[in-house]
């Protein structure tokens, strides 16, 4: 079967055959025929709300080079808000993480989008040992995002405890970061287009990076190719400011002689 013949073919399913395509891993290449089927499954929950995330963040990474343009096809085609367009990404990033893990990919993909969204959080090679120690089957979604966070070491209120009044409409920073690291490279430089805003972006850069040394300092084990790569980049960045300074410098003292 040719790729028009298998388009054609996938625009005639409906939505039990949709999701039982998706749940052999079997996705969709034309925007045409994903767009069809994320429609097909419109008010629908569980797995096929993960059909919906899956199918939105694989189009995202095969059929869009601008997440500007993306987010546009999200919202006119689907009516999909930004948080929840978020929220969707989050799902379908750990969905499509796990794609080639048949057994696992299926496991996930028949939860609810909320329990997914707390998973994500995980690295995916320690995914299977929380999995084995966390029935997440039997836990709601607030029990799972507690066990996530006991797992990762953090301590963070939800509906499962009491929550301080004062703290209760406190954005999680760690999903603000995660939400800002989503975006495509691109789209972020797009963002800085003048010099107020390219210095907060770096200052904002220097306090996540503060705040991340500032604990990884004082863990044990650390993996020596990772602090590598760290510093590699951080060799890179500060070879380009002193250039950037030199630069500066002659700028000055060129306008002091004139």
């Amino acid at each position: 079967m040719n790729a028009n013949e298998r388009k054609a073919e996938q625009s005639k399913l409906n939505s039990l055959e949709i999701i039982a395509l998706l749940y052999r891993g079997e996705l969709p290449m034309d925007l045409e025929v994903k767009t069809q089927f994320i429609t097909g499954l419109l008010g629908f929950e569980h797995s096929i709300s993960s059909g919906q995330a899956l199918l939105i963040t694989v189009a995202r990474r095969d059929n869009f080079k601008d997440d500007k343009v993306w987010a546009s096809w999200c919202e006119d085609k689907f009516d999909f808000t930004a948080s929840h367009r978020c929220h969707m990404v989050q799902a379908g990033r750990l969905l499509l993480d796990s794609i080639k893990k048949i057994d696992l990919f299926q496991f996930l993909f028949k939860m609810e989008m909320q329990k997914l969204i707390a998973l994500e959080r995980i690295d995916r090679l320690d995914l299977p040992d929380f999995l084995k120690n966390n029935d997440v089957e039997k836990l709601n979604r607030d029990q799972v995002r507690d066990a996530v966070n006991n797992f990762l070491g953090q301590v963070e209120p939800t509906k499962s405890f009491p929550v301080n009044p004062a703290k209760a409409h406190q954005p999680d920073l760690f999903d603000m970061v995660d939400s800002v690291c989503s975006l495509r490279k691109e789209t972020i430089i797009s963002s800085v287009d003048n010099k107020d805003k390219a210095y907060k972006f770096i200052r904002s850069g220097l306090s996540l990076y503060g705040a991340g040394m500032d604990f990884l300092k004082n863990v044990e084990g650390m993996e020596e190719p990772v602090l590598d790569k760290f510093a590699k980049v951080l060799e890179e960045e500060l070879e380009t400011l002193r250039v950037m300074k030199a630069a500066a410098a002659g700028f000055k003292l060129k306008a002091g002689k004139q």
